[in-house]
């Protein structure tokens, strides 16, 4: 029941290569939030690996159970009636919604705004995401120094976002693991380390809405001129949300804006995220690309 295995998965490689190389190459390499100062224009998927559970390990276990729970508010009459209809749509859907029916875990629960999502990090992140899944405690969201939009797990539909925060310092550990042989890989352009993003299945249930930049960490408003969350006294989101997501500027599902800023997506249920696959990847610089 222990820490979840890690195999290749050789039949998710094209529809994550796409996903990643439709990324706005202008935008890589350039965010306040990078941590590693390199040249690219490009981020290329190496090997994709499905992240396998027993049913018994306390992740994936939690995960259905919540799900089933979600399912079953969303089918009374009424759920989630703030901004109309309550279904959400992402970038993955289109992309990687289809490889779900190969999974244990099935398709993607469409009432329930069940979705791919990508989360990066560090190697030290991933190794402690896939044994303990994503720390939501209230000791970790009591100091939530740096999040933009108040205490909450943050997670991404564009790659070019969760590159952002990937680090490759150690990236040897898990690259010597998984036996992922960079020697393949045209070094001409590319230097000679990888990165790591964790894709994840994610119940973004009732989701409410944020604008872009209305900042103010625990006294961010939604677009209905709402606190979103509770306040100190009662940690959490206010009315009855599952999730926040991030717009990209003030229309609530509004569409993808050129050279705008990407979309995030908040939750605080560590029930409701399950990592699913890890991406090695690799940060190109192409003289041909636009840059």
């Amino acid at each position: 029941a222990g820490v979840p295995s890690v195999y290749e998965l050789n039949a998710a490689f094209e529809a994550v290569k796409k996903l990643f190389l439709n990324v706005d190459p202008k935008a890589l390499s350039m965010s306040v939030d990078q941590h590693e100062e390199d040249k690219y224009n490009q981020i290329v998927p190496v090997k994709v690996f499905d992240v396998l559970y027993h049913p018994s390990n306390p992740i994936y276990a939690n995960y259905v159970a919540r799900r089933s729970a979600l399912y079953q508010q969303a089918v009374q009459e009424g759920w989630c009636p703030d901004y109309g209809p309550p279904q959400e749509c992402t970038r993955t859907d289109k992309a990687l919604a289809p490889i779900a029916e190969e999974e244990t875990l099935g398709p993607l629960e469409d009432k329930i705004n069940e979705k791919y999502l990508l989360h990066g990090t560090s190697v030290d992140g991933v190794l402690s995401i896939l044994e303990n899944n994503f720390d939501m405690s209230e000791d970790r969201f009591g100091s939530h120094a740096g999040m933009a939009y108040g205490p909450s797990m943050y997670q991404a539909e564009d790659a070019g976002k969760t590159d952002v925060y990937c680090t490759s310092t150690g990236f040897q550990i898990l690259r010597d693991q998984l036996n992922i042989d960079l020697s393949a890989v045209d070094h001409t352009y590319t230097a000679e380390k990888c990165f790591f993003t964790l894709i994840t299945r994610t119940l973004l249930g009732c989701a409410n809405h944020v604008a872009t930049h209305t900042f103010g960490s625990e006294n961010a408003q939604d677009m209905l001129r709402r606190n979103v969350y509770h306040g100190q006294a009662r940690p959490g989101y206010a009315w009855d949300c599952d999730s926040v997501i991030v717009e990209h500027d003030r229309m609530p599902r509004g569409g993808f804006v050129p050279g705008g800023y990407w979309r995030e997506f908040l939750t605080r249920d560590a029930n409701a995220v399950i990592p699913v696959m890890l991406v090695a990847y690799v940060r190109r610089y192409d003289p041909q690309a636009p840059f």
